[in-house]
């Protein structure tokens, strides 16, 4: 399977698309889907697939509920595995656009199915596109009427595309904890308890019991999951504040080497135990050796990450020091969350540097300027790289470049008194 079979589909839609039924259609897209998937070199013929897509799009329109929730579900499924092919790059807004409008026909409504429910769901939430707003109310009225008949799959589906798109207590959720008692979720595959923890932690429900559940059944079923699902686990049930994950945790060290996952999963990783408080050797030391080794890895959110949980646990504290070069160097680059998180390690930790902190003064006042403009003028765009410091996190910086005798000026900021033994950072 790969690119030779994808072009071998190809070949088959460019004999006969003119003779294509929808069915046809849909499921070459599905096969494309799944050869792309695991070779995403673009196909031979291009048109071939141009054709294909536009034959797709020109029927949205008459299609029922089954084959336009598959067609939505590849093209989004494309997209998130970030795979590019040209023909329905060029599409897929127009696809989703047209869906959205057979979905809520009127006068030739859709019969919707929990499966059908939860593919468009979670497709329209992975794109994030523009017509989300006017599908959502529409497929969740469904959704909550019938969510009884609802699988494991569909609900965990809705769930993650609820929580990625209104990250707030939606009544979807308090519907899921009264229907899934904790022998229900014994069901659950690992997929679906991950992408169910990781939606009620997103989404802060207030649900205890329920994860605690979940906490338990992922304990059961540990060697099933996959690199992906055991990080997005650890930062979801870390993130809602679950209690006794030390079990857990440790177990995921003891069973899983970090080899293969990626240094983003890593940094999830180092995060999610050290807001849970689990002080685990193995994992720490992983960490460090995978630094050794691959230090041009490590994005600027991953090292703000690892260093703010190394101060968090006191564990292989050398690793901070060897990433402070790379700090140093990456310190105009950090967003103003990542500025906080290692500001708040260096001095929990005590590190001295002068180079550091005179450059860390900097870029906080810098922060502080983006602030004053963003007050100033509240309509102002800005990137991610570019964020002014909350007043939570411009206290933290603070007590930071005191404690290591770099202070801001008094004029720009007031003086912060408070001690921040223990800062978290969601």
């Amino acid at each position: 399977m790969g690119a030779n079979s994808a072009n071998a589909v190809v070949a088959v839609i460019a004999r006969h698309i003119k003779h294509f039924s929808i069915i046809n259609a849909v499921a070459s897209l599905r096969q494309l889907t799944v050869h792309w998937r695991i070779d995403p070199s673009p196909p031979s013929n291009l048109k071939a697939v141009d054709d294909l897509m536009l034959f797709i799009s020109q029927r949205i329109s008459l299609m029922d509920e089954r084959s336009l929730s598959a067609v939505l579900h590849c093209v989004a499924k494309l997209h998130q595995a970030g795979i590019r092919i040209a023909p329905i790059c060029a599409i897929e807004n127009q696809i989703f656009d047209k869906g959205a409008d057979r979905i809520l026909s009127k006068t030739s409504p859709l019969k919707l199915k929990p499966c059908s429910i939860s593919l468009i769901l979670w497709a329209f939430a992975v794109l994030d596109h523009r017509r989300t707003s006017d599908v959502f109310p529409e497929l969740l009225r469904f959704a909550l009427s019938s969510l009884r008949q609802f699988s494991p799959h569909d609900i965990s589906m809705c769930a993650w595309a609820v929580a990625r798109v209104n990250p707030s207590p939606h009544p979807i959720f308090a519907q899921i904890t009264q229907i899934t008692p904790a022998t229900a979720l014994t069901t659950y595959a690992p997929q679906h308890l991950a992408m169910l923890a990781w939606a009620f932690a997103r989404a802060q429900v207030t649900a205890p019991d329920f994860l605690e559940k979940i906490r338990d059944q992922c304990l059961e079923k540990l060697l099933g999951f996959k690199i992906g699902e055991i990080s997005m686990v650890v930062w979801a049930l870390a993130h809602a504040r679950v209690p006794e994950l030390n079990k857990l945790f440790h177990q995921i060290v003891l069973l899983r080497s970090i080899d293969r996952f990626s240094t983003q999963e890593i940094s999830m990783l180092a995060w999610g135990f050290a807001t849970a408080r689990v002080r685990d050797h193995g994992l720490f030391h992983q960490i460090s050796r995978r630094f050794r080794q691959f230090p041009q890895d490590f994005s600027c959110h991953a090292i703000a990450n690892v260093i703010w949980a190394i101060a968090v646990t006191e564990l292989e504290v050398q690793t901070a020091l060897d990433m402070h070069p790379f700090v140093i160097e990456s310190m105009p680059l950090f967003n103003a969350k990542e500025v906080t998180m290692i500001l708040w390690a260096y001095a929990t930790l005590q590190l001295k540097s002068d180079q550091f902190w005179a450059c860390a003064r900097d870029t906080v006042s810098h922060h502080i300027t983006l602030a004053k403009q963003q007050q100033q003028n509240p309509t102002t765009q800005m990137s991610i790289h570019s964020s002014p410091l909350s007043a939570t996190q411009l206290s933290i910086v603070t007590w930071a470049l005191q404690r290591a005798r770099f202070p801001i000026n008094s004029k720009r900021t007031p003086f912060v008194s408070q001690t921040h033994t223990w800062a978290t950072f969601d």
